[in-house]
Formats: C-alpha cells, sequence, structure tokens
C-alpha cells in the first residue's frame, strides 16, 4: 500500500509532527522568518499536509503558543491550588521555571519569540498570564488572609512578572543569566520572589 495511505494526512500524529517540528524552529528563528517550506522540509511533508491542518503559518505558530500557555497556566492552578504556606507559594514559582525549562524550546517560543508577533498572539499570552496570576492571587489570599485581597493581586502580579522576566533571561541566555550561572542566577530568582512577598508582609 502507498505511504500516503497508510499515512494520511490528517491523522492527528501529523498535525502534531507539524507543531513539534515547527517549534524547532520557531525557536531559534523569528517566526516571520521561518517559512512553511522549511517546516514541512524539517517534518518531512508536503505543504498539502501542512494545508489540511492549517490554513497559514500564523494559524500554527499560535497554536504552539497556545499549547505551552495552557499547559504552564494549568501547571500554576493546580501547583498555586495546593500551596499551604507563603514559602510553599514560592516554592511553586520556583517549580514553574523548572517545567518551563524542562521544556526548553516550547517555552523559548513562548516568553521569548513570540513576543509582539501579533495581536493575537498578545492576547493569548495575556489570557494565560492572567490565569496564572489569579492562581497565585488565591494562593496568596489563602496562605495570607491578613493581606487585602487588592494588595494579594498586586503581589501575584509582581511574582509573574519575576517569573516572566526570569525565563527570558534564561531562555534567551541573557548576559546577566551568563555572567550568574544557572545556580547563582535561580537562587536569586527564588530570594526575588521572596522579597516580592516579604515587601507586601512588612507593610
Amino acid at each position: 500500500m502507498p505511504e500516503s495511505r497508510r499515512r494520511p494526512a490528517h491523522r492527528p500524529s501529523r498535525r502534531n509532527q507539524l507543531i513539534e517540528g515547527a517549534i524547532d524552529l520557531f525557536a531559534v528563528k523569528p517566526p516571520d522568518l521561518v517559512t512553511i517550506s522549511e517546516i514541512v522540509r524539517h517534518v518531512d511533508m508536503t505543504p498539502a499536509a501542512f494545508y489540511y491542518h492549517f490554513s497559514s503559518r500564523d494559524e500554527l505558530f499560535l497554536e504552539v503558543v497556545n499549547q505551552f500557555g495552557d499547559s504552564w497556566a494549568t501547571c500554576a492552578e493546580e501547583w498555586w491550588g495546593a500551596a499551604d504556606g507563603i514559602e510553599e507559594v514560592v516554592d511553586v514559582a520556583g517549580r514553574l521555571i523548572d517545567e518551563a525549562i524542562t521544556r526548553r524550546a516550547h517555552a523559548t517560543v513562548f516568553f521569548v519569540t513570540s513576543k509582539g508577533v501579533s495581536v493575537s498572539v498578545e492576547e493569548s499570552r495575556r489570557s494565560f498570564t492572567a490565569r496564572a496570576a489569579s492562581a497565585a492571587t488565591d494562593a496568596l489570599r489563602r496562605c495570607a488572609p491578613e493581606s487585602t485581597p487588592e494588595g494579594a493581586a498586586v503581589d501575584a502580579v509582581a511574582l509573574i512578572t519575576v517569573l516572566e522576566s526570569a525565563l527570558r533571561a534564561e531562555l534567551s541566555l541573557d548576559p546577566a543569566y551568563r555572567t550568574l550561572g544557572p545556580r547563582r542566577f535561580r537562587d536569586e530568582v527564588t530570594r526575588l520572589c521572596g522579597q516580592v512577598l516579604e515587601a507586601r508582609a512588612d507593610t
């Protein structure tokens, strides 16, 4: 039986193969420089197979952003939802960094190369950031009941900002990251997360 019949283009695995192959390219090049021809060559498919699943490169790129963003936000919701105490809230911040780094290419697309790509991508990124911030807010209100709802929300946004900035620095090998090295950089990020919450407690 011909290969095209054994492996129909509409198989979910073929769609996933396109997504994973595109991530390899989007993680190292600006998305507007990645062509559909490159993507299909990279995964050994035809343009017809690509267009069966996606109408454009932009649609595929948004799917990549959405997949990682949803996964990362879900981790934030689950882990902060189980946090019991401020120390655990800070620990979750570290776990979220680790989760992103274990999926380096995916995280690089989400935190680095997708920034400012398009209005739809930015809206998607903001929605996942908002989910993570909401989870952090709930955790802070639960673990620090003396905090006002507004104060918990401000702390949560500050915490997410630190996390995202740290991830962009690590994933893009920012000079600050290369100067400190992985261990010291992570220690500094954890310390900064703790200081964000301590500052509110002292007010």
